[in-house]
């Protein structure tokens, strides 16, 4: 047995203490990157929840909170076919999503600024209600407003944080993903095999009667480098409040 004097002891101290101490810092990393597969399907919801209309808040040149009285109208809108909203409604809409403090009196007294009149929404001051436009627009008008779709990248973990970095994706003309599906139609009943297509969807999106939802259901992150080109990416952090995953900060990245 070999007996390790005072001055050995001393001297293996330092290099113990280090190994030990990287062995805590790669199990800290790993388990900060490690997700699970309820906090993986609560992101993915979370985020199919949250980012169909989040360009209603990125694509503002401000950092006002009428981006979120747009997102609740465009959100309201399309899953709920509802037009009008109290600004209570509102402030339920913007604080089921989004870790914001918000009350009844701020979003009243935003009125109508001109990002808002750009989304075609008015403001009522005598039953302090908010609306957006439910006129359809026309088949050429459609055809100029692009579509906006984020796909994602990675997932990170911190603590009960989640980042999630984000590739948005523009369809310039949204016939081009009309065009898509009707390639690969053809190329199917080419081969003889049944295509189970989304054409109805977006033909009735085309029309002005459909919903932007139901069109970006159908760029998926299977198909989208084929419909879409990239535009830049967006990084999102989600926390745990309340036991809700709401987004807490978003950083456009270039």
């Amino acid at each position: 047995m070999r007996i390790i004097n005072k001055r050995q002891r001393n001297l293996l101290w330092p290099i113990v203490a280090g190994v030990l101490l990287i062995a805590f810092i790669t199990t800290i990393i790993i388990s900060g990157h490690h997700l699970n597969d309820l906090e993986l399907i609560q992101i993915h919801a979370a985020s199919d929840d949250v980012m169909t209309y989040i360009e209603q808040i990125t694509d503002s040149e401000n950092e006002e909170n009428d981006r979120y009285i747009a997102y609740a109208l465009t959100y309201a809108q399309n899953e709920n076919d509802i037009n009008e909203l109290t600004a209570e409604e509102i402030k339920t809409i913007i604080q089921d999503r989004f870790n914001v403090e918000i009350n009844v009196e701020d979003i009243n007294s935003i009125g109508v600024t001109s990002y808002l009149f750009d989304k075609q929404i008015s403001h009522s001051p005598e039953d302090n209600k908010y609306a957006i436009n439910t006129e359809n627009y026309s088949q050429s008008q459609i055809a100029h407003i692009p579509i906006i779709k984020y796909v994602i990248r990675d997932i990170h973990k911190s603590g009960k944080n989640y980042t999630v970095n984000y590739q948005r994706y523009i369809v310039d003309n949204p016939y081009e993903i009309l065009n898509y599906y009707a390639r690969q139609k053809e190329q199917a009943d080419q081969e003889g095999v049944y295509y189970d297509d989304d054409s109805n969807l977006i033909a009735t999106y085309l029309t002005g009667k459909g919903k932007i939802k139901d069109i970006k259901t159908c760029i998926t992150a299977d198909n989208v480098e084929q419909i879409a080109r990239k535009d830049g990416s967006v990084k999102v952090t989600y926390i745990v409040k309340n036991d809700k995953l709401l987004v807490d900060k978003i950083e456009k990245v270039e």
